[in-house]
Parts: C-alpha cells; sequence; structure tokens
C-alpha cells in the first residue's frame, strides 16, 4: 500500500514529537483515562490558538490517539 504524501508528512511530525520525549518514557503505563484526557484538554485548546500553533496542536492530539489505540491493541 502507498502512503499518502500528506499522512507521510504528518506521520513525521508524530514521529518527531515522540522522539523529542523519549526520555520521558513510553506510554505502555499510562491509565487511558489520561491519555483520553490528554486528547480532551488540547482538542479544547485547538479552537482558541493562533494559527501557527495549530499544526502542533493536532499533531499532539494524534500522538495521544495513537497511544491510545496502542494500548487497546496490545491489551493494556
Amino acid at each position: 500500500m502507498k502512503i499518502r504524501k500528506e499522512i507521510e508528512w504528518f506521520a513525521e511530525k508524530m514521529e518527531k514529537v515522540l522522539r523529542k520525549n523519549d526520555d520521558k518514557g513510553g506510554w505502555e503505563d499510562e491509565a487511558p483515562e489520561y491519555l483520553i484526557n490528554q486528547v480532551k484538554v488540547n482538542l479544547s485548546q485547538l479552537e482558541r490558538l493562533p494559527t501557527n500553533r495549530i499544526i502542533k496542536c493536532c499533531v499532539d492530539i494524534a500522538n495521544y490517539a495513537m497511544m491510545i489505540a496502542d494500548n487497546e491493541k496490545n491489551g493494556r
């Protein structure tokens, strides 16, 4: 399957943020409630952000959503 260039671009942004936070450890032990709350917090900020911060916020939302899905996939 060929990955769309838009998804590849966004995934690279997600990976960059994850790597920047590698020193914090993984998300495997995070409670689902915490990760879900982080999605909600970022979503609530999204409408009020200046345009230069929207992409970063979207990346954060996507990363938290990925963490939730990854933990669910692995039965955590």
